[in-house]
């Protein structure tokens, strides 16, 4: 269900974005949704299938940085030419920009600290500085959820931590853009995944599957208290689901519906890159002049149609991307396994190449983990 789980908080980051009078508070309800998923998801992936040792460690990291940046990549390929063929279309539908100088280009190429100064590294793809946060997290990760002790004290810290800047009334982009707002959900999900035992003893009944989906869906559409306290709410409501599925999806997932749920997963990443440049691409067809914009703006505005026209181009250009990768495996794989029969098993002078791209065979998109 965390695929299903991941494709909604997707399409939430979209409609903030592109239907902005609708629903402004949905994109940061996804994006500490995504960070309290990624801490349960990370301290499970390092607990099962890497370890804590230097060579599990360093797999770990090359798997997320191969999972991060071609995507993100194809998606800058996309998004550049729109910017420069249509800057003033692109800039009404979203704040996608080109980057101001070369550090900000650098900045954007490499993703990290994009987060640190969002108007100057303001890039092509606007939602990338949360992805920023993220990659700091997965550098941090092996050692904060390594001993129970360090994620109790990280967890501990990261509540104190936002308790202050809600008694000391900060403002929302204080408790919730930068490293330190961002430490709250990460903790707590890595914390989940941690008590997992004893909180899915607690809520191990069905229906809690149903309070926990009704009570997240109510609050993202009726918050009481949009930046503030339905924020944490919200937070909240996503823990809840995650400990809940984490305890109820197995039973309840059959061969079919597991397959849908991968599905919507993969798509998940490619909405969040790609629906800012999806959003302009709907209307360049019919753009002309201002006027003429704004026409074609006002004919897809609604929720139905952004929906559809966005992520039918996200899902050909994810289409495209998985063939492309499938078929540069399959490509690889082949060529190492013609050396091998031509060698013996070994190939002259090459040993470390081939001992490298194997390797990189096991950590490339696709393999679960």
């Amino acid at each position: 269900m965390f695929g299903t789980f991941r494709w909604a908080l997707a399409l939430m980051v979209m409609l903030s974005h592109l239907w902005t009078s609708l629903s402004i508070w949905a994109g940061p309800y996804a994006v500490f949704g995504f960070w309290a998923l990624s801490g349960y998801l990370m301290a499970l992936v390092l607990e099962r299938s890497y370890g804590f040792s230097a060579a599990g460690v360093r797999r770990f990291l090359v798997n997320r940085a191969l999972r991060i940046y071609p995507p993100y990549l194809a998606t800058l390929a996309l998004a550049v030419p729109l910017l420069a063929s249509h800057p003033l279309l692109a800039r009404s539908v979203s704040t996608m920009r080109l980057p101001v100088d070369g550090l900000a280009w650098l900045q954007n190429l490499v993703i990290l600290t994009t987060h640190l100064d969002r108007e100057h590294a303001a890039g092509p793809v606007p939602p990338i500085w949360s992805v920023d946060i993220e990659l700091w997290f997965y550098l941090a990760m092996p050692i904060l959820v390594r001993r129970r002790a360090i994620l109790l004290g990280w967890f501990g810290a990261s509540l104190a931590w936002a308790v202050w800047l809600i008694a000391s009334d900060s403002d929302f982009n204080a408790r919730y853009s930068n490293l330190a707002a961002a430490s709250l959900p990460y903790s707590a999900g890595a914390l989940c995944f941690a008590l997992r035992a004893p909180l899915g003893r607690l809520f191990a009944a069905r229906w809690h599957l149903a309070l926990s989906l009704g009570l997240f869906a109510a609050n993202a559409a009726w918050p009481l208290d949009a930046f503030l306290w339905s924020f944490y709410a919200s937070l909240g409501a996503t823990l809840y689901v995650i400990v809940v599925w984490a305890r109820i999806a197995p039973p309840l997932h059959p061969g079919r519906l597991a397959r849908l749920d991968a599905r919507l997963g993969d798509l998940s990443y490619p909405i969040f890159l790609l629906h800012a440049s999806a959003g302009p691409c709907c209307t360049v067809p019919s753009y002309r002049s201002t006027a003429g914009h704004s026409r074609c703006i006002a004919g897809t505005s609604s929720p139905s149609s952004w929906h559809g026209d966005a992520c039918g181009r996200v899902s050909l250009a994810e289409a495209t991307f998985r063939r492309q990768t499938t078929g540069a495996r399959a490509s690889l794989r082949c060529t190492w396994r013609r050396r091998d029969r031509c060698s013996g098993g070994r190939y002259p002078g090459r040993s470390s190449f081939s001992r490298f791209g194997q390797a990189l065979l096991r950590w490339y998109p696709g393999r679960s983990g």
